[in-house]
């Protein structure tokens, strides 16, 4: 059997690299070449992303080795790389945007297609842009076409599911609900644990919807030590506003994803406080490292963190983060008891095996709608 991935519009192996995250992004895909699938990836990289294929072996890198405009790439995709894609068994999407190339390429050679959605895109760009903007407006056209086009959708929460069946009805029977994995194997609590370097720790984007500026408003008053992993828009802006914490948090503006076990070990809490989220994957990476975590009280995060039992949940306040915050800092105890109990949800509902069980049987389920749409 053969599945081919179709990343992300624009997005390259080089992207994936840079950011620390290839080998994490690659873990489920190599799971599946164990189980006797043969991967592609099709990405919007050039031949830098040839020169990391040899990193990715067996998976096959499918990328815009012609130098072609990125429009033009586009449109030829499904004929650039007809080889590949008329032996391919399923085609699946990244994530929503760029899903519109799969489709045509998924109708072009007769192939079923899995539309997976890793976060609400059009949600996501209306809390951005606001609801009436063009970009939340395409957002829902482009869910439309590709969700109704598709042979499965796969989601990662409830939630998600829920909101596309309520506005899409005929998609209802189409979605699975595959949750964001993490490699419990490598995210574990290291025995002996470390020393703590930090009481607490952010890994993100530095964007608006993270929040990251009430994170540093909550602790200011607090003697807490803070590393802070990420980069993007805000970050100078941030270093800035919040100078004057001086050596209190130290900021890392890229750590790949094979380091994090360990730097996650070495801290005590662990805050999530973002305005909204999909399924983030940081959250949970922290939690099977055995962190207390502090999330907000958002869609995405209170489906991960069940309030007292294996992690807190918080306001979108300043006071009401800073008093949890406070409370885990102030009482080893509960960080303890919480942090367990993280990591046993995390094992129970999100580990790498349990998450490509599912994958497996949904990319079947896929191929084998195709084959009956081909038949009839």
């Amino acid at each position: 059997m053969r599945l081919t991935l179709f990343f992300t519009r624009g997005m390259s192996l080089q992207a994936w690299a840079k950011s620390g995250l290839l080998n994490r992004e690659a873990a489920i895909y190599r799971r599946l070449l164990k189980s006797g699938w043969e991967v592609g990836f099709v990405t919007y990289g050039g031949r830098d992303d040839l020169a990391l294929a040899g990193e990715l072996a067996p998976i096959r890198v499918l990328a815009n080795s012609w130098s072609l405009p990125g429009r033009a790439y586009r449109l030829l995709l499904p004929w650039l790389h007809r080889s590949w894609l008329r032996q391919t068994d399923v085609i699946k999407t990244n994530q929503t945007d760029g899903a519109d190339q799969a489709l045509r390429a998924a109708r072009w050679h007769g192939r079923p297609l899995v539309a997976r959605c890793g976060f609400p895109y059009a949600a996501t760009m209306a809390r951005i842009y606001g609801p009436d903007s063009a970009q939340a407006k395409r957002g829902l056209r482009l869910e439309e076409k590709v969700f109704s086009g598709a042979d499965r959708v796969a989601v990662t929460t409830p939630a998600m599911a829920q909101e596309i069946e309520t506005r899409l009805p005929r998609t209802a029977a189409k979605i699975r609900i595959i949750p964001n994995y993490v490699e419990a194997n490598r995210f574990r609590p290291l025995e002996p644990r470390p020393p703590a370097q930090w009481d607490l720790i952010y890994v993100g984007r530095l964007s608006s919807e993270k929040n990251v500026d009430l994170l540093l408003r909550a602790i200011r008053p607090l003697d807490l030590s803070v590393l802070i992993i990420g980069d993007g828009e805000l970050g100078p802006g941030l270093r800035e506003e919040f100078a004057d914490l001086g050596s209190r948090v130290e900021w890392r503006s890229r750590v790949d994803n094979a380091e994090l076990p360990e730097l996650l070990n070495q801290g005590c809490i662990f805050c999530q406080p973002s305005r909204f989220e999909g399924h983030p994957k940081a959250l949970i990476e922290a939690m099977s490292c055995g962190l207390a975590v502090v999330g907000s009280d958002v869609i995405g995060i209170r489906e991960i963190i069940s309030h007292g039992r294996n992690g807190l949940l918080c306001r979108l306040e300043e006071e009401d983060l800073r008093d949890k915050i406070q409370t885990l800092a102030q009482d080893p105890e509960l960080r303890a008891r919480l942090g367990r109990a993280a990591r046993q949800s995390v094992e129970e509902r999100f580990d790498l095996d349990k998450i490509a069980a599912m994958e497996l049987e949904m990319l079947h389920s896929a191929a084998g709608a195709g084959s009956k749409a081909a038949a009839s």
